[in-house]
């Protein structure tokens, strides 16, 4: 059975910074990724993790290195959609690996016995996302 771990709306910004001068969201996510790493026995195989929306809050460059080094101790397969805080290039510059290099941010990736399809439903500098017609 494929077991894929999913988590949304990391929020993550520059290291050393608050989001709204006020949350913590890089703690969270550490706190998360250690709780995961230490009953990662008792969870069995982990295929993939998915990060749905908003992996940035602030759409920097550093904020998403920031966010990979939080992640990296899992040591798994990432997926990536982004959110309306994300921005494509950043993000696409930080996922190179594994985002298309030009247009919208959709892909196809084949985990063991399924297909999970990320669509890029990003306008950016809006709170909204739309999908086109043609995606």
């Amino acid at each position: 059975m494929t077991c894929i771990l999913h988590i949304s709306d990391t929020h993550i910004v520059r290291e050393g910074q608050l989001v709204s001068r006020r949350l913590e969201t890089a703690d969270a996510l550490k706190r998360l990724v250690d709780q995961i790493v230490g009953i990662r026995r008792r969870i069995g195989p982990i295929d993939a993790v998915l990060v749905s929306g908003d992996l940035s809050h602030d759409g920097s460059a550093e904020s998403y290195s920031h966010f990979k080094a939080l992640m990296a101790p899992l040591d798994f397969p990432l997926l990536v959609v982004p959110g309306n805080h994300d921005i494509r290039s950043s993000m696409r510059e930080a996922f190179a690996d594994s985002l298309p290099p030009d247009g919208p941010l959709n892909w196809c990736r084949h985990i063991v016995d399924i297909t999970i399809i990320g669509l890029d439903t990003l306008v950016e500098g809006h709170g909204h996302g739309t999908l086109a017609r043609k995606r």
